[in-house]
């Protein structure tokens, strides 16, 4: 049987658990998202600062809805849309060539063990109007998806199906 001292610790009232996230440090994160976003696809450790820790979080949280984006990309790209629309276009020809990539790409999302760093680059794919998933001219999408997929894996991991020379 629990005393009164179990189930009231502190007195009559339990303390209130409070949220050490600040609301300034929660508008900075929104306001630089896709800088944060950025760093942590090129590799910088979420544990560095407040703000890439808080960001990291937030992409590991929301991977369900980052695939869901990309997934609807895809889509977009399968059925022919408004010639005026205040979108980006995504790039019809390169999603469809890789549609089986990107595909790939949102079911690892939704898998674990993952990588902030693939989840950063993805978000960036989806998110970004400069990606390689809207424009054309730096790597290419194919290229772009691949290295967000390989990225969701964590470093250090072993794979044992994966045949390695002698």
């Amino acid at each position: 049987m629990k005393s009164i001292l179990d189930v009231m610790p502190n007195g009559v009232y339990p303390l209130p658990k409070l949220n050490p996230i600040s609301p300034v440090l929660r508008l900075r994160v929104q306001l630089h998202h896709l800088r944060l976003d950025d760093e942590l696809a090129h590799g910088a450790d979420p544990h560095s600062s407040p703000e890439l820790a808080l960001r990291a979080d937030q992409l590991m949280r929301g991977r369900e809805r980052i695939a869901v984006a990309i997934e609807r990309a895809l889509d977009s790209a399968r059925r022919p849309g408004p010639v005026f629309s205040a979108r980006v276009p995504v790039r019809r020809d390169q999603a469809l060539e890789c549609s089986s990539e990107i595909l790939a790409l949102t079911e690892r999302l939704r898998e674990d063990p993952i990588d902030v760093r693939g989840v950063a680059m993805a978000s960036r794919l989806v998110h970004d109007g400069a990606s390689a998933l809207y424009l054309d001219g730096g790597p290419s999408l194919l290229y772009t998806v691949r290295s967000a997929r390989l990225a969701l894996d964590p470093i250090g991991e072993r794979f044992y199906d994966v045949p390695v020379a002698a």
